[in-house]
């Protein structure tokens, strides 16, 4: 399934499937180790790619979010003999 078909991509016959899936209780699916272990590589490549951008920049400048000033303001606030 490509990202930019959607569920399009799947034809009719693949979302109906897809949606029957989906409506089935939780009960219904087991815990495959297989899977288990694919979502983990891939939660760690995608944590290794974000690491890796975020060390590529001198921190000063690193901005994560909207707050990162108020947050430094509060903890400089909190440990004033920190440096």
């Amino acid at each position: 399934m490509e990202s930019d078909g959607g569920l399009a991509a799947l034809g009719v016959e693949g979302a109906s499937a897809a949606a029957h899936a989906l409506s089935l209780p939780a009960e219904a699916y087991g815990n495959d180790p297989r899977l288990e272990a694919m979502w983990a590589i891939k939660a760690s490549n995608h944590a290794e790619v974000y690491f890796n951008l975020i060390s590529s920049v001198d921190p000063k400048f690193l901005k994560l979010t909207k707050m990162d000033d108020q947050i430094y303001k509060v903890f400089r606030e909190g440990f004033k003999d920190y440096e």
